[in-house]
């Protein structure tokens, strides 16, 4: 939420709906904050426009009539976008490009995949070269391998990325209908303070309004005053969680980045399996140092927050959340003049919407400073608290920890292998032996589907265990051991896993043996999945709605 402010200027006029307001000559402090909200209040900003060059919106809170003109009248609301302003730019934007993205992104690669299979393949089109250098005392044209097409790996990483990062755009432009998403610096104005007041008034009617509530979690969230009553506007309204979205920052990235490279070493195995093996090494070698840098220590951050998460949720408190207006001591800091306190307007709110269930319960260590907060019971902050405590650690959590990697989030970083496939398939008709193209082929699905989302979760287990032994170490040489370390654990691990795979390949071995050690591939990835465990079958939980 943007630094906002219930405030109205002294030539405003105050609105009639509006008069138990606490009110003095220049300042107009609400004393709660409504569920309901006005048709003329209630606005969605189109998601192309949310996402547009890259998401500058996020660039800054402070917002103008220009930023407010990019959203529209609306009747329902999509999604409501809940984050901190601090945060990265950049890592908003990746996160937003894999929840309404990323499907499409990979629904459109794959279609890519097949029509460059028929454009190369000699059984249909025909009409794409596929020849490449190779060295003829390492292979000759017996080889298989030189039957491969290379068009879709090298337009398949083209047209996902393209899709991943302007579909919301293109979609736009086509079809005319954009997902609407409540961003706060588009859909309340910030520079008129009249029409400001209405909609940090009616802030929990845009919750109301919306059908999913999209959580860009950082380590920062759960301090944020505003974030805090987001969240409560939901909890008060008897949402189910399953309609939360909860994204850790920097985990799309992380999805992005494998993706790249697993797209740039299926090139290196494509074209440099028919060079000289030192041509090979080397591109390797290029390779997985030039994404070991930055990928294993994002991998080591969001661990290291994800594993805090519970201790976080443990001690949460809203009385330790942090505020613009208490950070500044109450004063403008361009102006100097006296300005509303957010956190007595929102515990106001609170005290209204969470009752303590006990009328007998005593305050328990909850201390408020006196005078503009006298009236609030700290009973009801607290209840507030342990709402929040128990239901994210009973079901976020579980979806949201540092070894709870997603499937299909997994499945789309394999994806070039997918697409790889589809080249492979060009052999069929050229290669005499079908038998062993058709393996080829069926191999590229396992590794895609099975193998590397096997890798990719026992990497991060392995990373949690690291994490859980040092955590994050201060000394700049004991947090370089620990990405060496890492990162060769993860090496590793992809021998072990692949190596299976890759002999039986290597050595043509029978069918019988290719169909075992897919078997065995595809047990490793449901028993690091495990789709049978208790907490995927929960069901979904209501919240029981406070009393307005």
């Amino acid at each position: 939420m943007a630094n906002v402010r219930v405030e109205v200027s002294p030539s405003s006029s105050r609105p009639a709906e509006e008069e138990d307001s606490e009110c003095g000559p220049e300042v107009c402090v609400l004393p709660t904050l409504s569920t309901d909200i006005d048709d003329d209040v209630l606005r969605g900003a189109p998601i192309s426009t949310v996402m547009s060059s890259h998401a500058r919106v996020f660039n800054t809170s402070s917002g103008s009539h220009e930023d407010y003109d990019k959203s529209v009248s609306t009747q329902r609301l999509d999604d409501f976008v809940s984050h901190d302003w601090a945060s990265s730019r950049v890592e908003k934007f990746m996160s937003l490009c894999m929840v309404h993205n990323g499907q499409a992104a990979s629904i459109a690669s794959i279609l890519a995949a097949i029509i460059t299979h028929l454009l190369q393949s000699k059984l249909c089109f025909g009409i794409l070269p596929y020849s490449r250098p190779y060295d003829p005392n390492i292979v000759d044209f017996t080889d298989y391998g030189l039957h491969y097409g290379i068009w879709a790996q090298l337009s398949c990483p083209v047209v996902f990325t393209f899709v991943y990062f302007y579909w919301q755009q293109l979609k736009g432009i086509v079809v005319r209908r954009s997902r609407l998403v409540f961003l706060d610096k588009l859909c309340i104005h910030q520079v008129d303070h009249h029409m400001k007041m209405k909609g940090i008034r009616q802030l929990a009617g845009f919750l109301n309004k919306s059908d999913r509530f999209v959580v860009f979690w950082s380590k920062r969230y759960f301090t944020r005053l505003w974030c805090l009553f987001e969240l409560a506007g939901w909890l008060h309204q008897g949402r189910s969680m399953d309609s939360v979205v909860f994204v850790p920052l920097s985990y799309a990235v992380i999805v992005f980045m494998t993706v790249v490279f697993l797209s740039l070493m299926a090139l290196v195995v494509t074209f440099g399996f028919a060079l000289n093996n030192t041509v090979s090494m080397v591109l390797f070698a290029i390779l997985f140092f030039a994404i070991t840098p930055p990928f294993v220590p994002l991998l080591r951050n969001i661990i290291y927050h994800l594993r805090m998460l519970p201790k976080q949720i443990e001690d949460f408190t809203i009385t330790d959340s942090h505020c613009h207006c208490c950070a500044v001591n109450h004063l403008d800091p361009h102006t100097g003049e006296q300005i509303p306190c957010d956190r007595a307007l929102i515990y106001r709110t609170l005290t209204k919407w969470f009752p303590p269930s006990d009328s007998e319960a005593q305050a328990a260590d909850v201390r408020l400073p006196p005078g503009e907060m006298a009236d609030i019971d700290p009973r009801c902050l607290k209840t507030f608290d342990d709402t929040v405590r128990q239901l994210f650690e009973k079901f976020v959590l579980v979806r949201v920890g540092p070894t709870r990697v997603s499937y299909h989030h997994a499945v789309m970083g394999s994806l070039p292998y997918v697409w790889r496939a589809f080249d492979v398939a060009v052999a069929f008709g050229t290669f005499p032996d079908s038998t062993v193209v058709l393996l080829a082929f069926l191999r590229h699905f396992v590794i895609s589907w099975a193998t590397i989302p096997a890798v990719y979760k026992l990497i991060i287990q392995v990373a949690t265990i690291q994490d859980r032994l040092i955590g994050k170490p201060q000394a700049c040489w004991k947090n370089t051991l620990a990405n060496i370390s890492l990162s060769s654990m993860a090496v590793c691990i992809m021998m072990i896993v692949f190596a299976p795979v890759e002999v039986s390949d290597m050595y043509g071995m029978p069918p019988q043996v290719h169909l075992a050690v897919w078997l065995f591939q595809i047990l490793l990835a449901v028993l690091v999945y495990n789709p049978f465990s208790c907490s995927r079958r929960q069901k979904p939980t209501q919240i029981v709605p406070m009393t307005d």
